[in-house]
Parts: C-alpha cells; structure tokens; sequence
C-alpha cells in the first residue's frame, strides 16, 4: 500500500515500478511525481507537475519518457507535461490540449509514437467528445558498440615487439565510430 491515499492520480509504469502523477488525498490536491517500486515497496517523490492536479492522462513513449495531459487543480489544464525517468526534476509543459480538460482516457500507439486522449471534463463540468492526437518524439536509446576479433588477442604470448594492432567494431544504431590505438609503456 501506499503511505499517502491518493486517488484520481494518472499512472504509468515500467520496469517494476508505477508512477503516479498528481493526484487528491481528498482534502489535499496533489503536484509531486511519485515512483513506487514495486518489489521494495518504496515510495519515492521523484519530480513534481508544473501545477497541482488529478484527473490527468499519462502514456509512456517506451523508454524514458511520460507525457501527462490536462488534469484539474486550482484550474482546468489544457497542458501536455513531459517528464522523464533519467532526468528527473520537475515535468516540462511541451504542448496543449485545444480545450482545458480533466478526467481524460487515453490510447497510446506505441508503435507509431503516437497518443490519443479522448472525452473528460470541461472546465465547467461539461462531458466532452473531443478527441486529441498527439505525436510524441520517438524514443531514443544509444545502444553501444560491439567490440570483437582484437589482434593481437588478450592475453597472447610470443607477440612480436612491433606487432600489427587491430580491432573489430560497429555500432548497432549505425553512428560513426573512431578507434584510437594508445603508446603505453608495460613493465
């Protein structure tokens, strides 16, 4: 469980741990980006919203990142925050919503970087039938490089004084790479 109730939060999860983002006690609207693990069951504060707020969207891009759209506070947002696991910190305002908006479902096409929020709240209470597409950045990783068939190889005895050096690399995401062989004096 939880230490603190919190309910209407947006959620998001990965790799063994849920987000929550915003969110009410029921006296008490919320602002703070929480993880909690789920094997540890620690709660961690992690970041904060740009603004207190429930009733928030949140899709995930895959691998760093959680887009947070709309939710209610002291006002209805019609905001679209990023914030990112690696970073951390507080969440960023990257886009909006043509109308402020709270109480949102949402589809996350993953495949296609793409997020879909649909219906909530207006401002004044209203239920709406608006349907917004939002195209996030694709998610990045650097992955890196493979390294393989070193001449000489690690560890080979009767090397020649001036032997030929080589190497093997080549980078998975297809970056430029630069191979440098170092003069180092061995005892």
């Amino acid at each position: 469980t939880l230490d603190n109730i919190i309910a209407y939060a947006g959620v998001g999860y990965h790799n063994g741990c849920v987000y929550l983002f915003g969110g009410t006690t029921g006296t008490t609207i919320c602002q703070h980006i929480v993880r909690y693990n789920l094997s540890t069951k620690e709660e961690t504060i992690v970041g904060n919203l740009t603004s207190t707020n429930y009733g928030n969207a949140v899709v995930f891009d895959g691998v760093d990142s959680f887009y947070i759209a709309g939710g209610k506070g002291t006002a209805t947002l019609d905001d679209i925050q990023k914030w990112s696991i690696s970073t951390g910190g507080d969440a960023v305002i990257v886009n909006n919503l043509t109308l402020a908006v709270y109480g949102l479902g949402v589809a996350n096409d993953l495949s296609n970087n793409v997020a879909y929020f649909i219906g909530g709240r207006d401002s004044t209470g209203n239920i709406c039938n608006n349907i917004w597409k939002f195209d996030y950045p694709a998610a990045t990783t650097n992955s890196p490089p493979t390294i393989s068939d070193p001449s000489p190889a690690d560890g080979a005895t009767n090397v020649s004084l001036q032997p030929t050096l080589s190497v093997y690399v080549s980078d998975p995401d297809g970056d430029s790479l630069t191979v440098k062989f170092y003069e180092g004096n061995f005892q």
